[in-house]
């Protein structure tokens, strides 16, 4: 209201700053057009526009200078026989299109603007292929295309259908897994079959498998025990067998064995009998042998003899013959030597001898008369 008011005061002011027509009273300022309000404002005319505006969009609001305002109502004709028109105070002409839906929804529904008749025209649904039965969900809209059925009930057959002809075309299927291992058959109840083939080929010295690229594979399997003392072999029949190999080398020398890990050991026996009497050898036919060492060492002034312990033992004769008239000595060539000693004392007054218990003795002569001396040799056991 305040906005009002200055806005009006604000217009008086003009008014007497543009004053043309003095004035006592309104009637002073009639202008003779209704489409004005004519006031005398301290003493000059003023003349207002009125507002013919009637609020109503469904009028064309003007102004007569005679009359004052006029509200014609104005045409809401859109020329559209298929709309219905009408008119809002509050926002003027709107046309609402007539109803054509068939509940149908598949057909097109429309209406013709020149007559206002509907039209209802069947949507197509047509896929353009031979093989499918074409058709529309009346409730959605939605084109339906069933395929037709070309199944002909054999699983070993692909079941097609020509586009173009509509043709059912049943091939064989082609039941090649290609797996070497198996062999491919087709039934017709549920289609392609794999059976394995036995690669079994009855030997026991072989590992049968199958390698889907080749098919069967037979290796020769491994009878190596990883023991040396055996000669590792296969029977078709019962596989691998590992028979003990003869470490005998024929030789009574030496002691036969077998280690796993290196096989045959022939270890040179030992035929020390612990005698020092003994030569030990070996003879390979007949084993240990053991014989008398000599302990002659050729000195015939030894007794030669062999102890067990300490082997040849040489002790040294006596060639003492207990004969006091002898020298005993020895050779090593000849053995104990009693050489004849000598009781000659030189002396002519003397009888010279020789008893064995004693040795020499020298017996002096009683001569009565001259007498010619003769010796007496004498020799253990004889005179001379």
């Amino acid at each position: 209201m305040i906005k009002k008011y200055f806005i009006f005061i604000f217009l008086l002011i003009i008014l007497i700053i543009n004053c043309k027509e003095l004035c006592d009273c309104n009637i002073d300022c009639d202008d003779c057009n209704q489409c004005t309000t004519d006031l005398c404002i301290q003493g000059c005319c003023s003349h207002i526009e009125i507002n013919c505006d009637d609020g109503n969009h469904c009028t064309t609001d003007d102004c007569s200078v005679e009359n004052g305002c006029t509200h014609i109502n104005i045409e809401c004709n859109d020329g559209d026989a298929c709309t219905i028109d009408s008119c809002s105070k509050s926002s003027g002409c709107f046309y609402s299109p007539i109803s054509c839906d068939d509940d149908n929804a598949c057909t097109n529904d429309g209406c013709s603007k020149e007559t206002g008749c509907c039209t209802h025209t069947n949507v197509e649904c047509y896929d353009g292929n031979a093989c499918t039965i074409d058709s529309c969900l009346p409730s959605t809209g939605e084109c339906c295309y069933s395929p037709i059925s070309c199944d002909d009930n054999n699983q070993c057959t692909t079941d097609s259908c020509s586009n173009s002809t509509g043709n059912c075309c049943n091939l064989p299927i082609s039941c090649d897994d290609n797996n070497q291992c198996t062999t491919d058959s087709c039934s017709e109840s549920t289609g392609c079959c794999h059976n394995e083939i036995t690669c079994d080929d009855g030997n026991q010295c072989t590992f049968d498998s199958c390698s889907p690229l080749t098919g069967c594979c037979h290796n020769q399997i491994i009878c190596d025990d990883g023991n040396q003392c055996t000669t590792d072999s296969c029977s078709i029949e019962t596989g691998c067998y590992h028979s003990p190999i003869s470490c005998d080398d024929g030789n009574q020398c030496t002691a036969d064995s077998c280690s796993i890990e290196t096989g045959c050991c022939n270890s040179p026996i030992s035929c020390d009998d612990g005698n020092q009497c003994t030569t030990d050898s070996c003879s390979i036919e007949t084993g240990c042998c053991h014989s008398p060492i000599s302990c002659d060492d050729g000195n015939q002034c030894t007794t030669d003899s062999c102890s067990i312990e300490t082997g040849c033992c040489h002790s040294p004769i006596s060639c003492d013959d207990n004969n006091a008239c002898t020298i005993d000595s020895c050779s090593q060539t000849t053995g104990c030597c009693h050489s004849q000693i000598s009781c000659d004392d030189g002396n002519d007054c003397t009888i010279d001898s020789c008893s064995p218990t004693i040795g020499c003795s020298h017996t002096p002569l009683e001569l009565t008369e001259p007498i010619q001396l003769h010796y007496v040799y004498q020799d253990v056991g004889n005179d001379y």
